[in-house]
C-alpha cells in the first residue's frame, strides 16, 4: 500500500468513525435505544451530557472537526483541527469516563433492585407453598 492509498484510507475510517460517535453520542445522551425502545435518563447524567459538563455537544464538535480533518488537504487546515484533538482529547475522554462510571453505578444499583425483588418473590413462594402444605395437610 503506498501513502496515497494509506492516506485514503486513514481518511476514510476516521470519517466512518465520527459518524458513528455523532450516532452513538445522540443515542446515549437522548436515551432512544431504537424506535421502539427508550429509557429514560437520570438527572445525573442529563447533567452530565447537557450541564455543566455539556458532554453531548462537546463529542458533537469533536466528531464534526474529526470529519473537517478528513476535508482538510493543505497542512495549514490541519494544523489547528490537530491542535484542537490534542488539547481537547484528554479531558473529553475523562468526561466520558465519567458517564461510563455514571451508567454503571445506576446499572448496578438497578442489579440490586431486581436482586431484591428476587429474594421477595422466592420468600413468597416460599411461604405460599409452607401455607398449602399446612392447609392441605
Amino acid at each position: 500500500m503506498n501513502r496515497d492509498e494509506s492516506t485514503r484510507y486513514i481518511k476514510k475510517r476516521l470519517e466512518k468513525l465520527s459518524y458513528e460517535m455523532l450516532d452513538a453520542n445522540k443515542i446515549l445522551s437522548s436515551g432512544k435505544l431504537n424506535v421502539n425502545k427508550e429509557i429514560a435518563l437520570s438527572n445525573e447524567i442529563k447533567e452530565m451530557y447537557f450541564g455543566h459538563m455539556n458532554v453531548a455537544k462537546r463529542v458533537e464538535f469533536y466528531a464534526n472537526a474529526s470529519k473537517e480533518l478528513v476535508l482538510a488537504q493543505q497542512v495549514e487546515e490541519m494544523k489547528p483541527l490537530v491542535n484542537f484533538f490534542d488539547m481537547e482529547s484528554e479531558e473529553l475522554l475523562q468526561d466520558l469516563n465519567k458517564i461510563v462510571a455514571q451508567y454503571q453505578k445506576e446499572g448496578e444499583a438497578d442489579l440490586l433492585k431486581i436482586q431484591h425483588l428476587e429474594s421477595i418473590i422466592y420468600a413468597i413462594t416460599l411461604i405460599t407453598l409452607l401455607l398449602e402444605v399446612i392447609f392441605i395437610f
